[in-house]
């Protein structure tokens, strides 16, 4: 049996960096029989926490509300409340619980599981597990088959029901952007961003889109962007020379935020509520056509989206796409081993989003249900150039421009791609 004390110590020790560096020291105090369930519903072992033992999470100590159930002379149960330093500065909290046995005259962990828990007090009976954070959203995720036919991401759309299955598809993640606008629209940082939109040459793109829009000379050609959420995107365009003309979003709320910051920023462009399945005939053509992080993955029918993008293209437009790379949703920042894949590249399965969507990675509370569609690079590719478009460049790039959890997969010497750009030309 284990007191307090003697419990904290034993858990603490897995959070020493000396322990950590060690691999014998580390390996005596896990049980070879260990198991893991990380917060995505990945399963971890012994060794798969030994390789990655370089980019455990940094926790925050002394453990926070620890208790301590002997569940027998040789079996104890260990929960509390554990703060990870993420880089950046921001922390995430999460509930975590572990079972020590005595084996062979020592103590060992035999088995472990964490759950975010940012923002809450405590994890609700029946709560659903939460998993790792996806591009662009902040929205906390779970993977989940919510097939109710043999209809799978990326499939050919060639019947009324699987139409009917995209459009209720669309439905449920408008009605979560919609749920999440209000958090957006207040607040230090949305007062900073209108007066922001009121200086010249206002510009939210990072260096690498800049960088990429720059040496494509986007100077004097209307522009378009498909999701544009609050347009802070489209409109920084306007520093770059370009027409900011027609922004396409489904939720009316981030629409009216647009309409602020276009009025803050001396601009007019086009604001359009609309099912991007589903535009208006006079919706019009542009000489570009800008898609940022997190609009791909919200979309069932990539064919369809790729086509419908090309219908809003004059003969001879750009298309240029600047996104998370697929690959990454691969793996759980969040786990004991966040370098090891947890899940397959090729899984089709949509991912249940059920909380409020955030950027800085926060937790927001509970929100709508929607769903984000995992897609290969080369179904990306695909379905681009199968749309009447010349593929012209494609990038896989080192940095990352996901949450800030993210930041662990850069500066690797085994270096992942972390997003990367596509431009495209439309044929005559």
């Amino acid at each position: 049996m284990l007191d307090t004390d003697s419990a904290r110590a034993l858990e603490e020790s897995l959070l020493d960096p000396a322990v950590r560096q060690s691999p014998e020291r580390l390996a005596s105090l896990i049980a070879d029989d260990f198991v893991e369930f990380g917060s995505s519903g990945c399963i971890f072992g012994k060794q798969q926490v030994l390789d990655g033992a370089d980019t455990l999470p940094d926790i925050v100590t002394p453990l926070e509300g620890l208790d301590v159930s002997n569940l027998g002379d040789d079996v104890v149960l260990i929960t509390y409340r554990s703060t990870t330093r993420l880089a950046g500065g921001s922390t995430r909290d999460a509930v975590r619980s572990s079972l020590w046995i005595h084996r062979d005259g020592r103590w060992q962990i035999r088995f472990h599981q964490g759950t975010s828990a940012s923002g809450q007090q405590a994890l609700p009976a029946g709560a659903p597990e939460r998993s790792a954070t996806l591009s662009g959203s902040g929205a906390q995720l779970k993977r989940q088959d919510v097939r109710r036919t043999d209809w799978t991401v990326g499939s050919r759309v060639s019947s009324s029901n699987d139409r009917d299955a995209i459009r209720a598809f669309t439905q449920a993640n408008r009605a979560v952007w919609e749920a999440s606008a209000p958090l957006h629209g207040a607040g230090d940082g949305w007062d900073d961003l209108l007066l922001a939109a009121g200086n010249q040459g206002f510009s939210v793109l990072d260096d690498c889109l800049t960088a990429t829009l720059t040496a494509l000379d986007v100077s004097g050609r209307t522009a378009v962007q498909v999701g544009c959420n609050n347009a802070r995107e489209l409109l920084s365009l306007a520093s770059l020379g370009a027409i900011p003309a027609l922004g396409i979003d489904q939720s009316a709320a981030f629409l009216a935020q647009a309409a602020q910051l276009a009025d803050a920023a001396g601009l007019s462009p086009r604001l359009l509520e609309a099912d991007i399945y589903d535009l208006p005939e006079d919706v019009g053509r542009f000489d570009l056509v800008l898609i940022t992080i997190g609009v791909l993955n919200w979309m069932p029918d990539l064919e369809r989206f790729f086509r419908v993008v090309r219908g809003l293209m004059n003969p001879g437009a750009l298309l240029v796409i600047y996104e998370t790379h697929p690959i990454l949703d691969m793996f759980d920042p969040q786990s004991a081993t966040p370098l090891v894949p947890c899940t397959s590249y090729f899984d089709k399965a949509p991912i249940e989003v059920d909380d409020l969507i955030t950027y800085d990675g926060t937790d927001g509370g509970k929100g709508e249900t929607g769903y984000w569609f995992v897609q290969t690079l080369g179904e990306i590719v695909t379905a681009c150039v199968s749309s009447d478009m010349a593929l012209q460049r494609l990038e896989e790039h080192p940095h990352s421009n996901r949450e800030v959890e993210y930041s662990i997969y850069e500066n690797q010497v085994a270096q992942l791609p972390l997003c990367y750009t596509l431009v495209a030309r439309a044929t005559a």
